[in-house]
């Protein structure tokens, strides 16, 4: 179950984080300080900066005083899931795949957890050529 989001920033992949097959890694951070999330991309590598800016963005939005989900242990992952969702819908606009998501949550800090997500995604743009059968994570479901 995705959160209602909005867009921040719009998605945009530079051309140099895609290899010569059309593959890009972009890993996903997000944070909250109260109820919402605030999740950002950037373009994962080796020789990333701290000072890179994020390529793309959303905010969670949804009454809280409706529906208060920031004590259920699942809310981390719930914003995993509108990160997702997010990156998919961005995918789908550009003609591109989704191809590898992971969740790494799991890797926070218990303490820590309620507060941060991270995720990573393998994305391929249109020079990407599918394999026949294998299954890529835009044809998963959340």
């Amino acid at each position: 179950m995705p959160l209602p989001y909005n867009i921040s920033k719009t998605l945009e992949i530079p051309t140099e984080a895609f290899s010569d097959d059309g593959i890009a890694v972009l890993d996903i951070h997000g944070g909250r300080y109260d109820g919402h999330w605030v999740i950002d991309a950037f373009v994962a590598g080796a020789n990333k900066r701290s000072d890179e800016p994020e390529i793309g963005g959303i905010e969670t939005c949804y009454d809280l005083q409706r529906d208060d989900l920031t004590k259920d242990d699942r809310y981390p992952n719930l914003a995993v899931n509108t990160a997702y969702v997010w990156l998919h819908d961005e995918m789908k606009k550009l003609g591109w795949r989704l191809l590898a998501w992971d969740n790494f949550n799991g890797q926070q800090d218990p303490g820590m957890r309620p507060f941060y997500m991270a995720a990573r995604a393998v994305i391929g743009s249109d020079k990407f050529v599918p394999s026949p059968g294998v299954k890529y994570a835009d044809e998963m479901t959340v």
